[in-house]
């Protein structure tokens, strides 16, 4: 420590290098008259470092930060810089800053705006698969241990997964010392997601989601998940998704409906006017059962045309039943039946009838 102290006028200044916990500081701080004024740089904040303070804190990189604030206490304008290294020879240099007010008075309040640019996850423990993000937030509130307040603004910009860019996202979060709520809306091309969450300790946690997906063809992740996950190529139209739960305890309760209109499935020769698809879960983890319905119409499978058709599936969710009606304008219907074994991705005890008017045939 080296300090310094004037007076007539008041004027103290000094220089400190040592640790704080675990942190290495180096600091220099000066009071004139009523204004204070510290610059802090911590040239390594690793894992280790943080771990009093952040128990299992993700951090697998360190990183070198630098503080400054500056004002007439308790109210000081601060500024954070975080530069981060490189992760990889080929990778850029990611930094978060923040700017904003704190008043250091009991609660501690705060009001920040945040930037993050070229950010790697994987600095985080965030797997081996590259992803960059780069947003701003503003974060306000008041730091009070367990009656903390806070409420924080985002969207992300310019940010991408593996090479390929990431959907824009912007959203809220707000704690306080009952709930946590969140609301994101995620938008790429014409295409747009709305997910609310909330928790509480009174009543669990809650989830609702809304998405319009005008034409899914121009969504490359969904045309991409499709086709290797299900093998499903060259899948075009529209639809709506809309989806709630809840979770209180052990149990859950769900309900989720869907609208799909101009689908077609050109390699199988498929397509749907519309189609309607609605169900609910319900039950404990350990016991939860499935009651869903489809229906669908203006529906043409290799050059035939089908008027109607009805599907369902109803009982424990590791194993329901399903039940299939078609018919077509030739008086033809089908009638099958079938329990699915998700697990092993098959159907047991099938069983299908075939008749035209009042007469079955197979």
């Amino acid at each position: 420590v080296n300090a310094h102290l004037r007076t007539n006028p008041l004027r103290a200044w000094g220089d400190y290098a040592g640790h704080v916990g675990e942190l290495d500081v180096l600091a220099r701080g000066q009071v004139e008259d009523d204004q204070v004024a510290v610059t802090a740089t911590l040239p390594r904040i690793g894992p280790q470092e943080l771990e009093p303070m952040l128990p299992g804190n993700p951090l697998v990189v360190p990183f070198v930060g630098r503080d400054e604030l500056k004002g007439k206490p308790p109210l000081f304008d601060v500024s954070l810089v975080t530069a981060f290294p490189r992760f990889t020879a080929k990778s850029r240099r990611g930094n978060i800053t923040a700017q904003g007010r704190l008043l250091a008075t009991a609660p501690l309040v705060v009001d920040l705006q945040v930037a993050a640019t070229d950010v790697d996850t994987r600095i985080f423990g965030g797997g081996e698969i590259p992803a960059r993000v780069s947003g701003r937030a503003r974060l306000s509130g008041r730091l009070a241990g367990g009656d903390t307040e806070l409420r924080i603004a985002f969207d992300t910009r310019q940010s991408q997964v593996d090479g390929s860019p990431l959907p824009m996202a912007a959203g809220t979060v707000l704690v306080d010392p009952s709930r946590v709520v969140s609301w994101v809306r995620v938008r790429e091309g014409q295409t747009r997601a709305d997910v609310a969450l909330q928790y509480a300790d009174s009543h669990g946690l809650e989830l609702a989601a809304h998405a319009e997906l005008p034409r899914m063809q121009s969504v490359d992740r969904l045309r991409s998940a499709l086709a290797e996950q299900l093998g499903v190529h060259g899948l075009r139209g529209g639809g709506r998704f809309r989806a709630r739960a809840r979770w209180h305890g052990e149990a859950m309760d769900a309900d989720f409906d869907a609208d799909l209109r101009r689908v077609a499935w050109p390699t199988a020769d498929l397509s749907v006017a519309n189609a309607h698809v609605r169900g609910r879960i319900v039950g404990p983890s350990e016991a939860l059962a499935l009651r869903t319905t489809a229906s669908g119409s203006g529906i043409v499978l290799r050059d035939h045309p089908i008027t109607r058709f009805e599907l369902s599936a109803a009982g424990p969710l590791e194993r329901p039943t399903l039940r299939a009606t078609a018919a077509d304008g030739d008086g033809r219907r089908l009638d099958a039946e079938a329990q699915l074994a998700p697990r092993a991705q098959e159907l047991r005890q099938v069983r299908v009838q075939v008749a035209r008017g009042d007469t079955t045939v197979g």
